[in-house]
């Protein structure tokens, strides 16, 4: 069994609730760019999904499969997703890509922008989440001294990058990327652990 990790709990409903609010069909192409633990796919197969593919550089996959995930994991590719090279895996565009608590260890950001605008269809729609950043959580972690734990640079494989709705909107748009819905997730306004966002092509 797959355990959720903090973040999964408290993205997934919203995640869920945005795929109702646009209609995802589940006869839907659906990705997840950096899957990780592969929970939030799990969860989607359970809810009708059965089109989905996953990618991670370092894939957590678990000693005793279900059979009804086998061919998920079966198709489970390996790769960098900073990966100029990954086209030649002939994936085809998706639907739905859902990248969730991954830009912020991505060093080569744009290269990684790029494959994700490269794989969604010109309908689909992107939904990634990052830890959010703003004055009022800026000043607060400021306020506690809490800074060197926010950071947690003795992490391996740590957040290397830090976000604003304002930097990641811009950040996004260079890269004919636009958010179009704005989701924040987990504790108080404005103190949110993260924020989820729906994102079309331009």
């Amino acid at each position: 069994m797959i355990k959720p990790t903090e973040a999964n709990k408290i993205i997934l409903p919203k995640i869920i609730k945005i795929l109702k609010n646009n209609k995802i069909s589940l006869k839907a192409r659906i990705l997840d760019f950096g899957c990780g633990n592969s929970y939030i796919v799990t969860k989607l197969f359970n809810l009708g999904y059965k089109d989905i593919n996953g990618i991670d550089i370092k894939p957590q996959v678990p000693k005793k499969i279900p059979k009804k995930y086998f061919k998920y994991y079966q198709n489970l590719l390996i790769s960098d997703l900073t990966d100029n090279k990954l086209f030649k895996q002939k994936l085809g565009k998706y639907d739905l890509i859902i990248s969730t608590e991954v830009i912020e260890h991505i060093f080569e950001i744009e290269k990684y922008l790029n494959n994700l605008n490269k794989l969604l269809r010109k309908s689909g729609i992107i939904v990634l989440s990052t830890p959010y950043h703003g004055y009022i959580k800026n000043l607060t972690i400021s306020i506690f001294n809490l800074w060197d734990k926010h950071f947690h640079s003795d992490a391996v494989g740590g957040h290397i990058r830090f976000f604003s709705y304002s930097v990641i909107s811009k950040i996004l748009f260079k890269n004919r990327l636009k958010i179009v819905q704005f989701v924040g997730v987990g504790r108080l306004p404005y103190i949110w652990k993260s924020m989820l966002l729906v994102i079309i092509k331009l």
